[in-house]
């Protein structure tokens, strides 16, 4: 064998080792490290403004409540059946009237009805040739109540509503009348589209 063509195939061994040093083997290629997840956001059963909302119509229920019951001897369901009675006083109203002020049923209407009457705030009397309808009056210490609760309640508003200043206050109305008035128009019917199924319904192979 000559110089020359041992030479050659002495290159060309070392370049077959080389290549093969340098590939990496089958199986064991390195990859670029994946992406890490991204956060899994908290669950959340509701809008903050929502929370919010519920929270300050609670407090200011209980502390209302707490108010007419302390300085009037009334809850403050009653108070608000009185003060409806007060806007029109001294003519009467009827029971339906009252609950569609309230937006309750008959049942509870007619159980505030009576308690008020045991305590001779309101009493009921005949509405002319009908028996079965009645007129509901307010009585002389049924109005003084509801007119000294009313002052008490108007205090207390004016503290709550200070730190929001006038314009800020009726800023508040507004927008809570605007959506009062969107929930008030929703039935269960407009809600239907929310429902994906029953509770505990699985539905089977073909969707059913």
């Amino acid at each position: 064998m000559s110089e020359s063509r041992l030479s050659r195939m002495t290159r060309e061994g070392g370049s077959r080792r080389r290549t093969a040093d340098a590939a990496p083997a089958r199986g064991t290629e390195s990859t670029a490290p994946a992406p890490p997840a991204a956060p899994e956001a908290p669950f959340r059963g509701m809008a903050p403004a929502s929370v919010s909302l519920l929270s300050l119509g609670a407090e200011l229920n209980r502390l209302l409540d707490h108010l007419c019951r302390r300085r009037g001897s009334v809850t403050f369901s009653q108070y608000q059946l009185l003060a409806l009675l007060r806007l029109t006083h001294p003519d009467p109203r009827e029971p339906w009237e009252l609950g569609r002020g309230l937006g309750s049923g008959s049942a509870q209407v007619t159980a505030l009805l009576d308690s008020l009457e045991r305590a001779e705030l309101l009493e009921r009397r005949a509405h002319g040739g009908d028996r079965r309808r009645r007129w509901v009056h307010l009585t002389d210490e049924g109005l003084r109540t509801v007119e000294a609760l009313a002052a008490q309640v108007r205090a207390l508003e004016k503290h709550v509503y200070a730190h929001l200043g006038d314009a800020g206050t009726a800023a508040l109305g507004r927008e809570a009348e605007i959506l009062r008035a969107v929930v008030s128009e929703l039935t269960v019917a407009d809600l239907s589209f929310l429902l994906v199924a029953d509770p505990g319904h699985r539905p089977d192979a073909d969707g059913a």
